[in-house]
């Protein structure tokens, strides 16, 4: 994760052309720093948007307290016959509890906003260095934005990051024959794994890179055997956290587990955030028909990526910010004579000035907001059921689970929650089938035998525990029910 490091292979590039000085040119970066800054204000204004992110402090927290990362969370559910679970993103975990112990609330909104500006500096480094802006920007805009969609408190974040360096690594691999110093990429690796489970990018990139090259210069090409001998090392850094080998094999599981699951359902192009990959695929589809002959590799890279975005929610930005460089590369060979008529020289850095100064105001104004977004989820109902019989095994919404365990008590126990590969496909299935009344819903109830239930108000299992087994409604918020099983 090195995009400045030094050339292993051919050291030519085709990403510079020369131009000549003129302040006669459109400000685009101006332009495009005060838009990008107006991004990073609204996203600082926004409340805590990741449901999960009260768990995973909780998770810090028992770590923080010395708990083993093996042992965290075994006390959180009652479900039956859970798997093994070891945390992948202990480290991760441990610095959201730092976080909230010293900042509170504004400190994880905080976390959120600036690492988002992080992802797009280095996307912005990536894709518009000396190139024209008004082509790079397309790339850039497409990415940026879904990076900026999908940012919240989650250690996906570090991951956002770390594919925007790959999309350096990845293009400079296949141009120049480039790859990063391994005695940086490595421990980066390390710091990765222990960071979030999306790590697994690292080795996947450098074997595409591998492969790529083979492609186009043959089996014996030298920059490739190096790509797939520092992916192999990357497997090995992998798998020194607690997960061990598992946070090898931890995507697939919790992919498998995660099917039923609306983020990790096959993403639709033409949906919010497919029209993204469209628009991706259409920019660099205009630039390969322009006359000129396209590598091979770039064409198959480009097809496993847009294949990875459209195989879940989850992988469209990550897929997006790995292409971003790669297709402004190839809209500034395909339309040459766009950067003959350069922008002013002080564009640029009025640009970056607009936007940090706009990312600086909405950083200030976080303490202004109020951080809890209770008027999306039930924290006050949750709240509520801390004030029940101790001892509370709750039937909790999926989307639920964090504000049960954060704010519900810390001996109160939910039937779900986001660990999915803690839980298993089968498992998941079969409950969310239980809020449904689908399938044999009623032998799950039975074997789970809740006192407490927090879920949607619309929800069938709430109007069967209500009008057919007498449970009583202890209060309503933000479209959800408590409802209080008969004693």
């Amino acid at each position: 994760m090195d995009p400045a490091s030094a050339p292993t292979g051919s050291s030519g590039s085709a990403d510079t052309l020369p131009t000549a000085r003129s302040d006669r040119g459109l400000p685009f970066s101006l332009l495009l720093g005060i838009l990008t800054g107006l991004m990073l204000l609204a996203l600082a204004r926004q409340p805590l948007l990741d449901v999960d992110l009260y768990w995973h402090i909780r998770a810090g927290q028992e770590l923080l307290d010395g708990v083993a990362a093996n042992r965290v969370g075994q006390t959180w559910s009652f479900a039956p016959d859970p798997l093994p679970w070891v945390t992948t993103q202990w480290l991760a975990e441990v610095l959201f509890a730092l976080l909230h112990r010293v900042g509170g609330w504004d400190a994880l909104i905080a976390f959120r906003t600036l690492t988002t500006a992080a992802v797009l500096a280095i996307l912005a480094r990536a894709t518009l260095a000396r190139r024209p802006v008004v082509l790079a920007a397309i790339p850039y805009l497409v990415a940026g934005a879904s990076a900026v969609a999908v940012a919240n408190e989650r250690p996906q974040q570090v991951t956002l990051i770390a594919a925007a360096l790959l999309g350096a690594v990845l293009r400079r691999g296949l141009v120049e024959g480039r790859l990063p110093r391994w005695w940086v990429f490595l421990p980066s690796m390390v710091l990765w794994a222990n960071l979030h489970g999306g790590w697994v990018l690292g080795p996947a990139v450098l074997g595409l890179v591998g492969l790529a090259r083979m492609f186009d210069h043959g089996v014996r090409e030298p920059v490739a055997w190096r790509a797939f001998m520092l992916a192999a090392g990357s497997l090995v850094a992998g798998i020194l956290t607690p997960a061990g080998i598992g946070g090898v094999t931890a995507v697939t599981r919790f992919s498998d587990a995660a099917a039923a699951i609306s983020e990790w359902a096959p993403t639709a192009p033409m949906s919010d955030i497919g029209y993204l990959t469209v628009a991706m695929l259409l920019a660099i589809g205009i630039a390969w028909a322009r006359p000129g002959a396209v590598p091979r590799s770039e064409v198959l890279v480009t097809l496993v990526l847009l294949l990875l975005a459209w195989s879940a929610w989850r992988y469209v930005t990550p897929a997006l910010l790995l292409m971003a460089p790669l297709v402004a590369h190839r809209l500034m060979l395909a339309f040459p004579r766009i950067g003959e008529r350069p922008e002013p020289s002080w564009s640029r850095p009025a640009g970056v000035a607009a936007a940090g100064a706009l990312l600086m105001a909405g950083v200030l104004t976080i303490p202004t907001r109020e951080p809890l977004p209770t008027a999306e989820w039930p924290i006050g109902l949750a709240q509520q059921i801390a004030e029940l019989e101790p001892g509370q095994d709750v039937l909790n919404d999926y989307n639920t689970a964090g504000i049960v365990l954060f704010f519900g008590g810390q001996d109160s126990r939910v039937g779900i929650d986001g660990r999915t590969d803690r839980y298993g496909a089968q498992y998941i299935a079969d409950y969310i089938d239980l809020t449904d009344l689908k399938g044999d819903w009623k032998a799950l109830l039975d074997e789970l035998d809740p006192t407490s239930a927090l879920l949607e108000e619309d929800s069938p299992l709430a109007y069967y525990l209500t009008e057919s087994q007498g449970w009583s409604v202890a209060g309503q918020e933000s479209g959800f029910t408590l409802l209080v099983k008969p004693t």
